[in-house]
């Protein structure tokens, strides 16, 4: 976490290094929120970055925003990612589907 916290400092307009923090934050216990903002960070710096956006997506549903998680998912599908990425954010779209 201190690397990537440090490195963020130093290249705070590098989004893959926002996209790394918050997908680390995301496994810790309790950092969902952090883990949140981070990936929002990296969406805002690269708004076409699908990675981005299903991680987004996916610590958006686990924090039961529901609206942003389908919107993020929403946007990772749409900008026409690898067959990986668009199975997982469709995946997001059907639990979210099948929750309402």
């Amino acid at each position: 976490m201190k690397v990537f916290e440090e490195t963020a400092a130093k290249a705070p307009q590098n989004p893959f290094i926002w996209r790394a923090l918050g997908g680390t934050l995301r496994l810790m216990p309790g950092r969902l929120p952090e883990a949140k903002e981070r990936l929002l960070r990296a969406t805002e710096l690269a708004p076409d970055d699908a990675l981005s956006w299903l991680g987004y997506g996916e610590v958006c549903e686990k924090l039961e925003l529901w609206e942003d998680a389908s919107a993020a998912f929403q946007k990772c599908r749409n900008l026409d990612p690898p067959d990986l990425l668009a199975d997982k954010a469709e995946q997001g779209i059907n639990r979210l589907t099948s929750r309402s």
